[in-house]
């Protein structure tokens, strides 16, 4: 009787244990579905409304994003609660330009959008925007790369110039990660009520030590081409140039040679 008591017991311990995630499946099954979001999507228009909290500013208003694979391009303008710019940011294959003219200040950050210690380059915004994935999402590369050695999460590591390293971690049961480039994090909060491959992330949340910032949609529209004349952002002062001192950031992986 005793013997059978023991049994019982070892079973119900097993049943009640934490459960084992099969985390190489979610590894595929998240970079399937993030290759299909980039592959499927050309250029995009996003609006929604914003609050951010600065050093030296707060504002809440609409803001309005244009990106393009094809032009290489994203165009975004953050407003006050009159309508007017307060941040309107040009980011191409060159560069990253942010102009804020209540403050009649402009910055030109050389290769990229600042991040930390580095800078992510235009096709790893218009990525990071549609799929959470801060760069351009290549199946097979996602799958090698993930690091599933933490149970519950799969995790991506980045490393720049300076050796500072960025990571991205998709939490058990989430759609979209979160990127963490240790001065910066940058988390998708909430997604559209869409199956998994048409989701979108619906709210972000940004914190630093600088500044924090709420950004939700309110619509996307996939359909109408961005006119040309977006991407022009006239700049009436002076602009500074700068180098993030780390480049941009790379995945720590050392891929196989195919």
């Amino acid at each position: 009787m005793r013997r059978y008591l023991s049994i019982l017991f070892f079973l119900m311990t097993i049943a009640c244990g934490p459960e084992v995630v099969d985390l190489s499946s979610e590894v595929s099954s998240y970079a399937g579905r993030a290759s299909w979001q980039w592959e499927s999507v050309e250029h995009f228009l996003l609006r929604g409304r914003a609050r951010l909290q600065g050093e030296n500013q707060l504002f809440s208003g609409p803001f309005l994003l244009w990106a393009s694979k094809e032009a290489q391009a994203v165009r975004a303008d953050f407003c006050g609660p009159d309508g007017s710019p307060v941040i309107s940011l040009l980011l191409d294959s060159a560069g990253c330009l942010i102009y804020q003219p209540e403050e009649a200040s402009a910055v030109y950050v050389a290769g990229g959008l600042p991040a930390g210690s580095g800078y992510l380059d235009v096709y790893a915004v218009i990525s990071l925007l549609r799929t959470g994935f801060p760069e351009i999402p290549v199946q097979w590369e996602m799958v090698v790369s993930a690091d599933t050695s933490s149970q519950g999460e799969i995790r991506w590591v980045y490393t720049s110039l300076t050796v500072d390293t960025a990571v991205v971690t998709l939490k058990n049961s989430r759609l979209f990660p979160m990127l963490d480039t240790g001065s910066l994090s940058l988390e998708v909060t909430a997604t559209s009520w869409h199956d998994q491959f048409n989701a979108w992330p619906l709210e972000w949340t940004l914190g630093s030590s600088t500044v924090n910032a709420i950004i939700r949609l309110r619509s996307y529209d996939t359909e109408t081409e961005p006119p040309g004349t977006v991407w022009n952002l006239v700049v009436p002062v002076p602009i500074d140039t700068v180098f993030t001192e780390g480049g941009r950031w790379r995945s720590a992986f050392e891929f196989p040679i195919r």
